[in-house]
């Protein structure tokens, strides 16, 4: 149950008496109350609701606030130092304050004054919260959870700390848009799948397994591995930008040349890949004679026999991580697939991760550094010819895989994103279209 009065409701003693006596009555013997209010009320019906009977058990962050939640951080000293110091973004505001929240004797002041922060309260001898991720008989706390947002598909990952203080793992859950069920095994056979190859390439994995949730049917456990997120590490570092993208194409190569399989690329193939996404995105993109060009290199390379690779297909700075031997690893493995264009995900990873250089202020210029015309001379293109090499690809095919990976991403940002939602990768592709460029 949540309780979250509006301001004018706040200041009415007769309110909160009425709607804390509604909660005690209505809430179950292993139920949760949330109350959302302003530092005073919040007080306020905390002791309205212990006279009812009621305990307070607990306080919660919101980041980056309560209107807009995308990380909720339980305000505890063991779970907070890590998870904030991993997830939060660096030097944000938020971060001081929640280590200040676990810091024994501020935590108790910081926390009643904060806004952003919503208290738990259930009934005494309640059933400990999220006891579903026990296993083998232990006991993790949840230090985050972390929620993704889309239109399609709404997924939280609740990161857990084990006793030690480590996070052992990430339990993800859909909440919305995907059979439950079917999505987590779907993750987990695709890392079962994949994970192997990946692995042998150089880049560390996180291994899955199922986990139950009564009738609710199985999330999806993930091992942590290791590291720092590309994206913190940029935030702090901008000068080991280079070392990761030459990291990432050492891998890319050697995980491509291990996946590679012939296939005729046909019709239906070029379709998905390529001329769906440009059909549907060709209004937007403002060139009504790239559709022209590019078809007339999919005519060139139908019917012909072209490798394919296992493809990532979300390589973003955020599901990149830099170990302490300086080995990559990557995470969120749920759009994978065995079967993609090559050279995708390194397009994707280089401009994300050029991007991350420069905190994500311009995307668009991040484009330009990496593919466009005036491209210093350690841009991201220079690297292609090595990837190139570890899968040979038939003339003409490289330019194709280039060009499809940013029609797919946007065509696939345009469906997940809702609606006044920025689109950046629908700007990639109508710079793509503008640039032409021949591989």
């Amino acid at each position: 149950m949540v309780l979250a009065p509006s301001d004018r409701e706040a200041r009415s003693a007769d309110w909160i008496g009425g709607a804390c006596r509604q909660v005690a009555a209505a809430l179950d013997a292993d139920g949760l109350a949330y109350v959302l209010a302003a530092p005073v009320p919040r007080r306020t019906i905390a002791r309205a609701l212990v006279r009812e009977g009621l305990s307070a058990q607990g306080r919660v962050l919101h980041h980056p606030s309560i209107e807009a939640s995308e990380l909720l951080l339980p305000l505890e000293r063991r779970t907070l130092t890590g998870a904030a110091g991993r997830l939060l973004p660096p030097g944000a505001r938020r971060r001081s304050i929640a280590l200040a929240l676990g810091t024994p004797g501020i935590a108790v002041g910081l926390g009643a004054m904060h806004r952003e922060v919503g208290l738990i309260v259930r009934r005494p001898g309640a059933r400990r919260l999220a006891g579903w991720l026990d296993q083998d008989g232990q006991a993790p706390q949840v230090a985050a959870i972390q929620t993704r947002w889309r239109a399609d598909r709404t997924t939280s990952a609740v990161h857990l700390t084990g006793a030690d203080g480590v996070s052992p793992a990430v339990v993800k859950v859909v909440l919305h848009g995907a059979d439950a069920a079917s999505a987590a095994c779907a993750e987990a056979e695709t890392l079962a799948k994949l994970g192997p190859a990946a692995r042998a390439a150089g880049a560390a994995v996180p291994a899955a397994s199922p986990v139950a949730r009564g009738t609710a049917g199985p999330a999806l456990r993930l091992e942590l591995i290791g590291g720092t997120a590309v994206a913190r590490v940029l935030a702090h570092h901008p000068g080991r930008a280079a070392g990761i993208l030459e990291g990432l194409t050492r891998w890319l190569s050697a995980w491509g040349r291990s996946t590679a399989r012939q296939r005729v690329l046909d019709r239906r193939l070029l379709d998905g890949w390529v001329l769906g996404p440009l059909a549907r995105l060709s209004a937007e993109l403002g060139d009504p004679g790239y559709a022209e060009w590019l078809g007339a290199r999919c005519a060139d390379l139908e019917g012909r026999e072209v490798p394919v690779v296992a493809s990532h297909n979300d390589l973003t700075m955020v599901n990149v991580f830099v170990q302490q031997d300086g080995t990559l690893g990557v995470i969120d493995w749920e759009s994978a697939g065995a079967e993609g264009l090559p050279l995708g995900d390194f397009c994707y990873a280089a401009v994300d991760l050029a991007a991350a250089r420069d905190h994500y202020r311009d995307r668009a210029a991040a484009f330009e550094r990496c593919f466009g015309p005036a491209r210093a001379p350690a841009a991201a293109a220079e690297w292609l010819p090595q990837l190139r090499r570890a899968v040979e690809l038939p003339q003409g095919y490289a330019t194709l895989a280039f060009h499809a990976c940013w029609l797919q991403h946007a065509d696939n940002e345009r469906r997940k994103r809702s609606p006044g939602e920025p689109l950046p990768f629908l700007g990639h592709a109508r710079r793509a279209a503008a640039l032409r460029l021949e591989l």
